[in-house]
């Protein structure tokens, strides 16, 4: 008996066709959004050299840029004192009133131990006609020792000095250029300017630029509280500006610090700027004028010079108002409005979304326990979200060295692209899986139930944030509720195009969200970034249903390939070059008292010119003459001592008052090592403490104190303990590069291979401590 196919219906086929059309119209008009969303986040193309002189230039910042980072110049080095003569004789050239101020400095902020330096800084000032308060651009031109800091902050420093070329005179207001000393020590410049410098009275203002890479757009990332109308004055004038009322209220949150800290801390309004991608490259002999985004610079300097020539006409004397809302579209417009209206927008957006869901309800194209349903399932691919980030940062992990230091590869594209695409593989799947069991309205009206919560949360909570659920929410709202009350009525190609512009709001403000958030928090720290990416997807879930209408399994199989064609990008992409340098972190540390001496490094010898130091055997441990800074276990194997002379404190006086005793002493680093470090025992409590007559004050007893810049002369300190009481003191100083002991030379790094940079644990790699312990 023979069976013959029966042939499709004509309407079948024209069915599956419009589908098809509907589907590929629906995902090539997601991928412009995103693509349009994501390559506007990019700086404004670099001004050659030979720009006119009334605008800035890249080009030549470039140039001045060449003559600062040549070398890591770290606070008391002699390169850094050659920095210092030459951004001072820039700035006269400038006919800028120009100053040094040198003081000592002592921290607190942090506790124990106590941040100090002599610092100096720069201070140029351009008198203003009738100046109501000053305006200060601010960088900081020291380095880490492990670079030269070309990005971090060598460019703001040089994007300054062409901002004042280009601005000319004729200004109402001051304009104080201040490039600060010590903020990699500690934010030990701009402590100085706000405590000791005359001019800091007379501040109404600041402008802050810094760098956390080597690219990237600049980010207007943090501002003083109150800042509506510097919100405001920032929208008009700003060229390319790239903001959001997000990183203000995250930023307050989180331990980070910049020089603007201590201006804000002071009530001074102002404006906090960097650059943040390619973090691999921070803090590191990476940090090169070779490595230098041009765009980047131009960015910073385009901010600068614009706000500069407005707010420096502006009254500056009462410039605070009431918190703004505030994010940019494509980098070309800011959108803003008053705190104030973050909760009746709210209440709008959830109106919206309530009687969307009423309307469903009424027209039973809803259910109460659909939506529930649709509500708890968001659970699913958030877990699986969060366990797919976790697994793509142990590959990371296992896979690259350089991610032990930075979280995250050299090559970082790839990972982060695998990883969203692995999350919508498994969305698209769930989401197909579920569709067949429950209504995809309820799935998709349960899901829009998070966005409820969250808008309402935020809003009351973090109204800073509130914008990315409060708008799309809106949006999404009117989409789908023109769709409910359309019913069948509505075309297909009229539904998907609601749908479609109903989601505008969620894809351009997601999408580089996503991309940020990665720069931001790296991919160790991925599951932020499968968590907004579920968010967004359910929000997508009408029109995941419109690109799932012709063949359902074809997006998550395609999702999957390309997830999986990623990560093994990505882990092909392994190994070390000179442009992605494997990193390596040993360090000298030689104990003067006991004359002992140790090679140590927080990663296994696993190359021929670590295995150098390490060719006896090798225990695991804490190194006892740099436990106080570094504590943890560490590789150590046995080094040659060194005959390098070890740090000195000299009792100067000796006296003892009403139960207290107080010792003047004096340290010195016979070397000129450009950092030491004091620390008190455990068993000696200290009552009180001053450095170059600056408090230095003890914590519950604890006292400790590190300090850049010593003084060739010694540095004066003075300790009170309770009468009787012995003193005693751990000293190290520390310099760079490591001894040559053996009897031969050390065999060089090679080309591929650079020290670990100037982050945590690493601070130590490539160099050399000395360290002494003291009894009085």
């Amino acid at each position: 008996m023979s069976h013959e196919s029966r042939p499709t219906p004509p309407a079948a086929v024209e069915h599956t066709r419009r589908s098809g059309l509907l589907s590929l119209m629906t995902l090539v008009v997601l991928i412009a959004l995103s693509w349009l969303s994501l390559a506007s986040f990019r700086p404004p193309p670099a001004a050659p050299i030979s720009a006119a002189p009334d605008v800035f230039s890249a080009g030549r910042a470039m140039q001045l840029l060449s003559n600062i980072a040549q070398r890591p110049h770290p606070t008391g080095t002699p390169e850094q004192a050659r920095v210092r003569d030459y951004l001072v004789g820039q700035l006269s050239a400038l006919g800028l009133e120009t100053s040094v101020q040198r003081t000592s400095v002592i921290n607190d902020r942090w506790g124990v131990p106590l941040a100090g330096a002599t610092i100096e800084n720069i201070i140029g000032r351009l008198p203003g006609s009738a100046p109501t308060k000053s305006i200060v651009l601010m960088a900081h031109y020291d380095s880490v020792l492990a670079g030269p800091g070309a990005s971090d902050d060598g460019a703001a420093v040089a994007a300054l000095l062409e901002t004042v070329r280009a601005l000319g005179s004729g200004y109402k207001n001051d304009v104080i250029v201040l490039l600060t000393d010590g903020e990699e020590a500690g934010l030990l410049g701009a402590k100085a300017f706000m405590d000791a410098n005359p001019l800091a009275k007379d501040v109404g203002l600041v402008l802050n630029f810094e760098a956390r890479g080597i690219s990237g757009p600049a980010l207007m990332f943090e501002t003083s509280p109150q800042n509506g109308w510097l919100i405001k004055e920032f929208a008009s004038v700003a060229p390319r500006a790239f903001a959001s009322s997000l990183f203000y209220d995250v930023y307050r949150y989180l331990p980070n610090d910049t020089d603007f800290t201590m201006f804000k801390s002071a009530g001074i309004p102002g404006l906090n700027f960097a650059y943040i991608d390619g973090l691999t490259h921070y803090h590191s002999a990476l940090d090169t004028l070779d490595n230098v985004s041009a765009p980047s610079l131009q960015h910073h300097g385009e901010y600068a010079l614009a706000l500069t020539r407005h707010l420096a006409n502006r009254d500056l004397r009462e410039i605070k108002q009431d918190d703004y809302v505030y994010f940019d579209l494509f980098g070309r417009l800011l959108v803003r409005y008053p705190n104030t209206l973050v909760l009746p927008l709210a209440i709008l957006a959830a109106l919206l979304c309530c009687g969307m869901v009423g309307l469903g309800l009424r027209r039973r194209q809803l259910s109460g326990r659909g939506l529930l349903a649709g509500f708890l399932l968001v659970l699913l691919p958030l877990i699986a979200a969060v366990l797919l980030a976790i697994g793509v940062a142990l590959l990371i992990k296992a896979v690259h060295g350089e991610a032990a230091y930075y979280g995250e590869p050299y090559q970082r594209t790839w990972y982060l692209a695998g990883l969203v695409a692995l999350i919508l593989t498994v969305a698209a799947a769930l989401y197909g899986w579920l569709r067949r069991k429950i209504r995809p309205a309820n799935l998709a009206v349960g899901a829009m139930l998070w966005w409820l919560l969250l808008t309402l949360l935020t809003s009351l909570a973090l109204p800073g944030a509130s914008y990315l659920f409060t708008w799309p929410l809106l949006f999404s709202s009117l989409g789908l509720g023109a769709v409910i009350l359309g019913g069948p009525a509505l075309s297909p190609l009229r539904r998907t195009s609601v749908l479609l512009l109903s989601a505008v709001p969620a894809v351009v403000l997601f999408v580089p969200l996503i991309y940020l958030i990665s720069v931001a928090l790296t991919l160790q720290m991925g599951m932020a970034v499968g968590v907004v990416t579920v968010l967004l997807l359910v929000l997508l879930l009408p029109l995941l249903e419109v690109l799932a209408a012709p063949r359902p399994w074809l997006l998550p199989a395609s999702a999957l390939l390309t997830g999986a064609g990623c990560l093994i990008g990505g882990v092909l992409s392994a190994g070390y070059s000179a442009a992605s340098p494997q990193l390596t972190n040993v360090w000298y540390s030689l104990n003067a008292n006991t004359q002992s001496a140790a090679w140590v490094s927080d990663a296994a010898p696993d190359s021929a010119w670590a295995q150098q130091f390490f060719s006896s055997p090798t225990t695991m441990g804490s190194d006892a003459a740099s436990a106080a800074l570094m504590p943890g276990t560490f590789h150590i194997a046995a080094a040659p001592a060194s005959a390098l002379p070890a740090p000195e404190l000299q009792v100067i006086a000796d006296s003892t008052d009403a139960g207290v005793r107080t010792l003047t002493l004096k340290l010195t680093s016979p070397r000129q090592a450009p950092f030491v470090a004091l620390f008190a025992a455990a068993d000696t409590p200290v009552l009180s403490a001053s450095v170059a007559d600056k408090p230095a004050p003890s914590v519950a007893g604890a006292w400790g104190l590190t300090y850049w810049g010593l003084p060739s002369s010694g540095l004066e300190l003075q300790i009170s303990v309770k009468a009787g009481q012995a003193l005693t003191l751990q000293v190290l100083d520390r310099s760079d590069a490591l001894p040559n002991l053996s009897d031969g030379a050390l065999m060089p790094r090679p080309g591929t291979m650079q020290p670990a940079p100037f982050l945590g644990p690493a601070r130590f790699g490539n160099a050399t401590l000395v360290s002494k312990s003291f009894s009085f």
